[in-house]
């Protein structure tokens, strides 16, 4: 059996395929982070949220996620995986080339993250040429769901949120100043901490100052990250993550400001877990869109 993990700091979507028989199982998980996570962790995970398995009869693992661009990590990654997938071959590559092969396939571009956190880089030929460093939720990761509730956070912390927003946000939170700053600075994911507010943003988005918010943090994931590349009018650009997915309207306006056009039904796509699949296995015509995306 093979085995495709698409991981985010948030959640992994796992698809395990038969070959002999064609069955495709799918299955969601935790988050994995080499930075973040602990091996205990990840192996309590893997035995209880994947369910029952047969680890033998599996012999590839492609696993993709977060933290993992530096050796070090992809190495950790694989032998706590290695535990658990006891006679796997075990591929460990970073999420954005998961999403370049999930939105390219054997064509060029450059790809773009808008998730947890934010990323972009220039694919070709099945891998990824080109990148600039994210630097991760404290010092980068614009545009992502980290950077919009650092900052809607940020504004209720200084009083500066608008009155109605304010009693919204109070009332489904219910949460103050050493509550938060105690997940921010000793909690175990402050990264997926601050990126669960960008719920309240997608459920307040008829408010000016949510669509500012959000405008803002893509306008700057375009300067810092994106209007990097040189041509970049040659390339074909597209985003993949939910935050992208959420605020595509807004994503695409953003864009068009900068040159940058985007069809929001091609070019902006919740998951690459579909276009992976695509990649590794072929086509299966027993998997509907929604159940890959839902």
């Amino acid at each position: 059996m093979l085995v495709i993990a698409e991981c985010g700091s948030t959640k992994t979507d796992w698809c395990i395929y038969n070959p002999k028989n064609g069955h495709v199982d799918l299955k969601k998980t935790m988050g994995i982070n080499p930075y973040f996570s602990k091996e205990e962790d990840v192996l309590a995970c893997l035995n209880t949220e994947l369910g029952v398995i047969d680890t033998i009869e599996i012999s590839e693992v492609h696993f993709y996620g977060p933290g993992c661009s530096q050796n070090e990590q992809k190495v950790k990654l694989q032998r706590w995986l290695q535990s658990f997938f006891i006679h796997a071959d075990i591929e460990v590559e970073t999420d954005l080339l998961a999403s370049g092969r999930g939105a390219f396939l054997d064509e060029s571009g450059i790809v773009c993250i808008l998730g947890t956190g934010s990323n972009s880089g220039v694919y070709k030929n099945g891998q990824i040429t080109k990148t600039f460093p994210s630097l991760g939720y404290l010092f980068g990761d614009e545009g992502s769901g980290a950077h919009i509730g650092r900052q809607l956070i940020t504004d209720f912390l200084n009083d500066e949120l608008p009155p109605v927003v304010k009693d919204l946000f109070t009332q489904k939170y219910n949460i103050g100043y050493k509550e938060i700053l105690d997940n921010v600075y000793s909690g175990t994911y402050p990264n997926r901490y601050l990126a669960s507010f960008t719920q309240f943003v997608i459920d307040n988005s008829n408010f000016a100052y949510c669509r500012t918010l959000v405008d803002y943090a893509f306008d700057l994931f375009f300067t810092k990250r994106l209007l990097r590349y040189s041509g970049l009018d040659t390339y074909t650009v597209r985003f993949v993550g939910s935050v992208a997915y959420s605020f595509s309207d807004i994503l695409v306006k953003v864009a068009l400001r900068h040159d940058v056009r985007l069809d929001s039904e091609k070019d902006i796509i919740k998951t690459p877990l579909e276009g992976l699949i695509k990649y590794h296995f072929g086509d299966f015509e027993s998997l509907s869109h929604h159940d890959i995306v839902g």
